[in-house]
Formats: structure tokens, sequence, C-alpha cells
């Protein structure tokens, strides 16, 4: 066996690792036995016009969210809180920030498309797409013809869209996320703030629902 053979044969068995921690992490958080609870502790995370968000400015709860478009656990949690922002539009206001962790080789790259279709108005349906796709993504030695796939079935000003990703602005804006939750002390993704309080352990919709009830 040649030494390239035995490369492949090492990052096969590294990416295997990589993956069943990720899916083990996934079903520990869905099917843990502890209940969810909130912090005692409210941190002011300042949401602003800059921030990518949906529902009413009058909403009574706002629940802001810490995640990486390649990490598995966000991707399992994306439809439970989609579901329960659309089920609670008239309470809640949902916010989105990066927060793209180191082991994740394109996790910023998939930030960046986001941004820069946010700018034209499509954060959340590419936000969406990136979460629906990780699967396939992932595992391209680079994924930007697949996140420009997802632009053109948006729609997008495919021009545009090239010269935001590697715009200052874009990068500048994922760094805000990051700082910002490194200041609320995020160490995982997904993580959940309602009205400023880490919430530990959500696990559905309903677990969402009744922290605003």
């Amino acid at each position: 066996m040649n030494a390239l053979s035995e490369n492949k044969i090492v990052v096969g068995t590294l990416a295997a690792i990589v993956l069943l921690i990720g899916l083990w992490g996934v079903w520990k958080l869905l099917n843990g036995s502890s209940t969810p609870t909130q912090s005692t502790t409210t941190i002011d995370l300042k949401v602003n016009e800059s921030d990518w968000q949906m529902g009413p400015a009058s909403a009574s709860a706002t629940l802001v969210e810490y995640s990486d478009f390649q990490c598995p656990a966000c991707k399992a949690y994306a439809p439970i809180v989609k579901t329960f922002v659309e089920k609670n539009k008239e309470k809640v206001k949902f916010v989105y920030r990066n927060f793209p962790l180191q082991q994740h080789q394109f996790s910023k790259q998939a930030a960046y498309f986001a941004e820069a279709a946010g700018m034209q108005g499509k954060f959340f349906e590419m936000h969406d797409k990136l979460f629906d796709g990780q699967e396939d993504w992932e595992k391209e030695t680079d994924p930007e013809k697949t996140f420009l796939s997802y632009a053109k079935e948006l729609k997008l000003d495919i021009a545009k869209l090239q010269k935001d990703v590697d715009s200052k602005e874009v990068k500048d804006n994922v760094e805000a996320d990051l700082a910002s939750g490194n200041a609320a002390g995020v160490d995982s993704t997904p993580s959940f703030y309602m009205n400023g309080k880490k919430v530990e352990s959500p696990k559905s919709v309903e677990d969402f629902e009744n922290l605003i009830k």
C-alpha cells in the first residue's frame, strides 16, 4: 500500500468519526431526558435593524439563534425553529446570527453566501437551502458551485452576489455576529436566547412555546 492510499484511508476514517460525533450530538440534543430550562441571567443582545430577523417589531418574545450552516444539530433544529416561528408569528420575533465553528471547513463560506443573498432580500431563503443541502455540499472539495446553484434557483443577481460574498461588509457582518456570540458566552451551536435568557436543551416546538406562555 502506497503513502497516498494510506492518507486516503486516514482522511476517510477521520471524516467518518467526525460524522458519527455530529450525529451523536444531534441525537443527544433532541432525545435527552432533561427538561428545557431558561437561564435567570439576562444578556443584552442588542437586536437592531442590521440583524436578519422575521416577526413583528411589537412581538412580546424575541428568539435569537447563534447557528452554523455546517452544523448537523443546527440543521436538525432548523425545521423546529421555523415551525415555532410560523405558528407564533404574531408573538415572536426571530433573529438569526452566524456563528461558524472553526472545525467546520465551509461554514464561513456558507455564511458569506447567506449574507450576500440577504443583500438581495433572500437571506432566509438561502438559509433554508443551505440547511436542506448540507449533507451534499459539505462533502464537496469546494461547494461554491452548489451555493451559486442555490442563488440561481432564488433568481439572484449572480454578479452582484459574487462581488458581495467577497466584500468587507459581508465578512464584517459575520465577524460581528461571532463577536456578539462570544460576548454572550456561546460555546456550541445552535445556542438559543429567549428575551436575552439562554435556553438550555429545547427539543421541540412545544418546548419553545412553553417559554412564551
